[in-house]
């Protein structure tokens, strides 16, 4: 579906987008997985239950993402930190999904590059329209 809640036709510029999400509770994995496959079904959702687990999957997949969606607060490697490597590396936008709604980590995440914030819970109207945050080029070249 597109912002104006249609769902996406097939062959659009916007259909068929590959998305990394990643969540270190399997719970939240499932709820924004069944979102986002709700909210246009010609998504792909890939999951990850770390940010060294989500760099390994980019690192091995040759056709590419076309967004990450992160949570904030994870052992090891947080979100941000992981937005940063990815900006880096790969160059494909973030979305951080926290919890934790200071004003301070909104602003820190958009600041290193975020294409957005979304607090949890996750709602539906919450990810409606994060498919105009998808990278443009994948798209292109299919």
């Amino acid at each position: 579906m597109n912002s104006e809640g249609r769902r996406l036709r097939p062959g659009s510029a916007l259909a068929n987008i590959k998305i990394l999400l990643v969540d270190d509770d399997s719970t939240i994995l499932t709820i924004v997985s069944t979102l986002l496959t709700m909210l246009n079904h010609e998504v792909s959702v890939t999951t990850a239950t770390s940010a060294l687990d989500a760099l390994s999957i980019l690192r091995v997949d040759n056709v590419g993402f076309d967004l990450v969606v992160t949570d904030h607060h994870m052992p090891g490697m947080h979100g941000l930190q992981l937005l940063e490597r990815v900006r880096e590396e790969f160059r494909i936008p973030v979305i951080v999904i926290s919890a934790d709604e200071r004003k301070m980590l909104i602003r820190e995440s958009l600041e290193r590059g975020a294409a957005s914030f979304i607090n949890k819970p996750v709602k539906p109207e919450d990810l409606q329209d994060i498919w105009r945050f998808a990278k443009p080029t994948r798209n292109a070249r299919l």
